[in-house]
């Protein structure tokens, strides 16, 4: 069986939409045709249409112009094994219950017994990760993001108490608008705007791990100052330039490395791509560990700033290598 099987998902797709659309009102045949040609192929009104019209499918009722669904109960359409063995993996990521309560985890565990995970988490070795990431297993923690996702889909504005990276333990008010994942650090990072005295200040970068205590906070959402803020620090982003020469299948690979970040793409001439990468200052040293990690097959442009990073490390990995700064083991260290 394929992976991805596009006649399968189509078909059970747009007759969903009919069968809803279809309710207590109706629909005409030209608006059937118009559903299946809008979200089907091209040749989905030669195969489909008859069927659903034709009652081969028992599906709609025919009352005078109109056909009325006959299906009383929500639409949907069965997984297929594969798609269970790939949910039934999931269940087994170290995140999962950053997102499902364990009610909704243990109906899951429940409806997939019996299916082999896809795939076993311990076959993926992470050799270019930090490996003290966030810790998901704890209650804390778990209740902490949940907090925070909530807050950032019903635009609410939260009470956080946190510890700086220099220990100090911080209380605020934030609106939050954006929670990143990094896959360097294996952490979740929340973007908010800080309030103060009911005024929308600068904007802040919060790590979940650092957050002890969070709450919903009594405050209104300042939409239209988050959405300035935002759209201001979108258009402040710090970028570099790099230049790909694609050997060793590199331009694939950097368009999957770095695929979480915007990014603008322009082909020089034959195998030598340049890459314009947009990225917040916070997200600095983690982008220049992704660019060194790909060797001599890419090279930086610009800024200078960026660039001179880049070579301070190559400079001390140099030494690091002549031996110029061993370290010396001695008895007091054994």
């Amino acid at each position: 069986m394929e992976l991805f099987s596009k006649i399968y998902s189509r078909y059970y797709k747009v007759a969903e939409l009919i069968l809803e659309a279809a309710g207590d009102k109706g629909l005409t045949e030209k608006k059937i045709n118009q559903l299946i040609t809008a979200y089907g192929f091209g040749e989905s009104n030669l195969f489909l249409l008859s069927k659903l019209l034709d009652e081969e499918y028992k599906l709609l009722e025919q009352k005078g112009t109109h056909f009325f669904s006959k299906v009383t109960y929500s639409v949907g359409y069965p997984l297929s094994n594969l798609q269970k063995s790939f949910l039934r993996a999931l269940l087994d990521d170290p995140r999962i219950f950053l997102f499902l309560t364990k009610e909704q985890y243990s109906d899951l565990k429940t409806a997939l017994e019996g299916i082999e995970p896809l795939f076993s988490w311990k076959d993926f070795y992470y050799f270019d990760r930090f490996t003290e990431g966030d810790p998901y297993s704890s209650e804390q923690y778990q209740r902490n993001f949940q907090i925070v996702f909530q807050a950032l889909k019903q635009h609410r504005v939260l009470q956080i108490y946190y510890q700086s990276k220099y220990g100090r333990k911080i209380t605020g008010i934030f609106a939050p608008y954006r929670l990143q994942y990094s896959q360097k650090n294996d952490c979740f990072r929340l973007f908010c705007i800080q309030i103060k005295q009911q005024i929308a200040t600068q904007p802040s970068t919060i790590n979940l791990a650092r957050i002890l205590d969070v709450s919903y906070s009594l405050y209104d959402y300042p939409l239209e100052i988050v959405l300035e803020k935002m759209k201001h620090q979108q258009n402040s982003k710090d970028f570099v330039m790099i230049e790909i020469y694609n050997e060793r299948n590199a331009l694939e690979r950097c368009m999957l490395h770095f695929a979480n970040y915007e990014k603008q793409t322009t082909q020089i001439k034959p195998g030598v791509y340049h890459c314009k990468i947009f990225y917040n200052k916070e997200e600095e040293t983690e982008l220049l560990i992704r660019v060194l990690s790909f060797g001599p097959v890419i090279r930086v442009l610009s800024p200078t700033s960026f660039l001179n990073q880049i070579k301070e490390r190559i400079a001390k990995q140099m030494d690091l290598v002549n031996n110029k700064n061993p370290f010396t083991i001695t008895k007091d260290l054994i």
